[in-house]
């Protein structure tokens, strides 16, 4: 009995599983993936026939002509959720995407997913292997066209405040008394590029949607307030906003989201002379954007919480 691979073809696809040529690249964040496909065709006395378990468990990504993949890179056959290609870029360098599968008959296709940490930035050549009856089969040999793909890993980038654009909506506009009126206004900064949000997180309020940033008093009572927001929350108290005077206890406002979108929220009002103002506590901010890369801002009370603003802490 004859047994042999036919097929063994290796080369990087889009979302959907179609053809890309050429070289792939990534950020070298750990999170950023490319996506390979492996496709296979074993023969058994010329016939097609399917792989076994222990044949496909054999299955693996490693540097070409190695039987190993470097450190610092690693293979995964999930997908994380995160955007392929560079930003504004497609995934391969000066080449299109074919429009349709390439899936070939009679072949078994398997999916694989690279990452990489690799800090070198070195580009690195990647073939698949497979045990079949006790032999090694290489895609990048000859027998196969030499069918190995490069993954040109690049340095990660940071999202800086002054590439934010700043908009603000006053939400409430309350009289409470002569010449005197509960404002509370929403400060929305949208990331370059549309940019969505993966992971937002305050490192220091783990669980909370609300982050008090800074107080001034008037008197004895709390005159103005500066919150950040945390992310995937829309109803929030108004108590816990700063605004007290002009609306029921327990009463709740709707602020918008958005996958792009950091927000927070300055409560004032006019007509008091803040005579006592808080220290300010500002909120660090680590966000993970669509690409796995990491950018760190501190959200921040100005004029003694009559205003809010964002800075850098990359």
């Amino acid at each position: 009995m004859s047994t042999t691979i036919k097929t063994f073809k290796f080369n990087p696809v889009d979302i959907n599983g179609h053809d890309l040529q050429g070289s792939a690249q990534l950020y070298a964040n750990g999170l950023h993936q490319v996506k390979l496909r492996v496709s296979l065709e074993k023969q058994v006395d010329g016939a097609s026939t399917p792989l076994t378990q222990e044949e496909l468990n054999s299955l693996q990504i490693v540097n070409k002509n190695q039987n190993v993949m470097i450190t610092g890179w690693s293979s995964s056959s999930e997908y994380n959720g995160y955007t392929f290609g560079l930003c504004g870029l497609n995934n391969t360098e000066g080449t299109s995407v074919n429009p349709t599968n390439q899936t070939l008959e009679d072949t078994q296709d398997l999916y694989f997913y690279l990452s990489t940490t690799d800090a070198t930035l070195e580009p690195q050549d990647f073939e698949a292997s497979i045990n079949v009856n006790g032999v090694l089969y290489r895609s990048g040999n000859s027998t196969y066209n030499y069918s190995y793909v490069t993954i040109k890993p690049t340095m990660p980038y940071f999202i800086y405040s002054d590439e934010l654009e700043r908009q603000e909506d006053m939400i409430l506009h309350n009289e409470i008394g002569k010449d005197q009126y509960e404002n509370l206004t929403v400060v929305y900064w949208t990331l370059p590029n549309s940019l969505s949000i993966k992971s937002y997180i305050f490192p220091d309020y783990i669980g909370n949607s609300v982050v008090n940033i800074g107080t001034s008093k008037a008197g004895a009572d709390p005159s103005d307030w500066a919150c950040a927001l945390m992310h995937g929350y829309t109803e929030f108290l108004y108590a816990g906003l700063g605004v007290s005077n002009s609306v029921d206890f327990g009463d709740t406002v709707i602020i918008q989201d958005g996958e792009s979108i950091i927000r927070g929220t300055y409560a004032n009002t006019d007509g008091h002379y803040l005579d006592s103002p808080s220290p300010d506590s500002p909120c660090d901010l680590v966000i993970i954007d669509e690409y796995g890369c990491t950018s760190n801002f501190v959200i921040y009370s100005v004029d003694n919480a009559s205003d809010i603003d964002i800075r850098d802490n990359n």
